[in-house]
């Protein structure tokens, strides 16, 4: 998505113009292109994992890994980088809350691999998808 809307148009800005909807209908869009898709790192947004047809696209083609975090360390983290536009702007925190509780199952559901990345740095992460048994022997 980030590379079809181009660094002129940053997602979070893109939301914010067009609407959340429009934003999850190009995702689904983008999410097609990727069957048959094969030797390839794909990082998704959290509401992907709301169409079944996406999960069943990715989990078709590939090894879905899902990067546990707490809610209060995923808040954090975002918090940081500014407030995404598919938050409500007057409570932010408990809208990402009340995301997080209906997203968070989903991701475990879906996921073939769960790394609880809490306290993991970016290597030992890698690691830890390089070293999966699929991985090594797919």
């Amino acid at each position: 998505m980030k590379r079809n809307l181009g660094k002129s148009c940053p997602v979070d800005k893109f939301t914010e113009k067009k609407g959340n909807l429009f934003f999850r209908e190009l995702e689904n869009e983008q999410v097609l292109t990727l069957e048959n898709t094969h030797q390839s790192v794909i990082a998704t947004g959290g509401g992907t994992f709301h169409v079944q047809k996406n999960v069943q696209i990715l989990q078709d083609n590939g090894i879905l890994f899902y990067l546990m975090l707490s809610p209060e360390e995923a808040w954090k983290r975002t918090a940081v980088k500014g407030i995404p536009a598919f938050l409500e702007k007057s409570y932010p925190e408990q809208a990402f809350y009340a995301i997080a509780e209906k997203r968070l199952p989903l991701y475990a559901a879906s996921s073939h691999v769960t790394i609880k990345a809490h306290c993991l740095t970016v290597e030992e992460i890698t690691a830890a998808i390089l070293n999966h048994e699929e991985i090594k022997h797919g």
